[in-house]
């Protein structure tokens, strides 16, 4: 993956992490160690939030990484109403793989009363992830598979739930520990705010929720993670989960050649 020097501006224990103008958390998914010692690869795949409102220089930034591929994690509907990767721009298959859930006040008052009845409504919706999801996981898994589509970026709207759940996937697959793969998916206070700043933009009703609510919303939490995981048996059901979609044991053990140094 080329780099450049303008669009890196800093690194941290879950890899480089680069600023591209229109969207952000952009962040490189290698660097973290596994168990037997090795390191997933940098340079194979990026994660960050929405890339639909680039600007020219976040364009440039995008060509300056070579992607082969850009896997949206969205729903339909967010895809229909704030348009994708712009692939007129930079030339790459564009693999949308939709998801059935999403953002929680893009639909009806009865799904905006039940966020803000929630006491903390991303941790069932990380369990839904799983639940709905798994065919779409498993095709995304396939994808990064094959050394031709690389190097990627996945996303989703912000780059942090359905997009963090998908790269604990990945690093679990490759080997990476659950305390390890966690510290990847775990976002700054910055990117927090930036979020929260972004999801208000997008769907105004959520400014109807309370402040303090909506600011843990938008930031990460382990524990939906391994609530997540507790829904599908553990972690260590997690190989039988992914062949059960879709991910065969060939896949698996393909990712590991391909990601891993």
């Amino acid at each position: 993956m080329s780099r450049s020097e303008s669009g890196v501006f800093g690194t941290g224990p879950s890899g480089t992490i680069y600023t591209v103008d229109g969207t952000f958390n952009v962040r490189d998914v290698g660097g973290s160690k596994t168990s037997t010692g090795t390191r997933v690869r940098t340079g194979r795949l990026l994660r960050s939030a929405s890339p639909d409102s680039l600007t020219p220089a976040g364009i440039e930034t995008m060509r300056s990484f070579d992607l082969r591929t850009v896997i949206d994690l969205r729903s339909r509907s967010e895809v229909d109403r704030h348009g994708h990767f712009p692939t007129n721009d930079v030339s790459v298959r564009w693999e949308h793989l939709p998801s059935a859930v999403g953002p929680p006040t893009v639909g009806t008052p009865s799904e905006d009363n039940w966020m803000q009845e929630h006491p903390d409504p991303m941790a069932p919706m990380y369990e839904e992830i799983l639940e709905h999801n798994g065919p779409e996981i498993a095709r995304g898994l396939r994808i990064l598979s094959d050394p031709a589509n690389l190097p990627a970026l996945v996303h989703c709207t912000s780059g942090k739930d359905r997009t963090g759940l998908f790269v604990v996937i990945l690093h679990l697959t490759l080997g990476v520990s659950l305390d390890n793969a966690l510290a990847h998916y775990r976002q700054d206070e910055a990117t927090t705010q930036r979020t929260m700043a972004d999801m208000l933009s997008r769907f105004p009703r959520m400014a109807d929720m309370p402040a303090e609510k909506m600011e843990r919303m938008s930031g990460t939490n382990s524990r939906w993670i391994t609530g997540a995981l507790a829904s599908i048996g553990g972690e260590n059901s997690l190989a039988d989960w992914l062949r059960s979609h879709g991910c065969d044991p060939h896949t698996q053990a393909q990712l590991r050649a391909v990601f891993l140094d």
